[in-house]
């Protein structure tokens, strides 16, 4: 099956229109292959863009052997570790922030480090 999504999008008054067409090897109805298209866009929202922000990944040199494979594996790990962690740990470290920062504990005004 051939899928085809139009958009249409404005910005800064200039209306641009755009057509995407997807292969797909069920033969979906239009409700079930639009959830597919939302997918593939969450997907590609949610990790190739943090990759290519966070690791500038465009701009990698790493092209022959092993040393793609390996170092998207690290990457990975990285963003497993900073999702999994609490959000306040989970912002400071993909900030860069230093995780040491002060605090103030709930029973004392005064302020503690971590």
């Amino acid at each position: 099956m051939i899928g085809l999504v139009e958009t249409r999008t404005e910005r800064g008054g200039a209306i641009a229109h755009e057509r995407r067409y997807y292969l797909c090897s069920a033969k979906l109805d239009a409700r079930t292959f639009a959830a597919a298209v939302r997918a593939h866009w969450h997907i590609e929202n949610r990790l190739h863009w943090v990759l290519d922000a966070v690791f500038h990944d465009d701009l990698a040199r790493l092209r022959t052997g092993a040393r793609p494979q390996n170092m998207s594996i690290v990457k990975h790990m990285t963003m497993n570790l900073v999702r999994t962690q609490p959000t306040s740990t989970a912002s400071r470290s993909a900030a860069n922030w230093p995780t040491s920062i002060q605090t103030t504990s709930k029973n004392s005004s005064e302020p503690r480090h971590r």
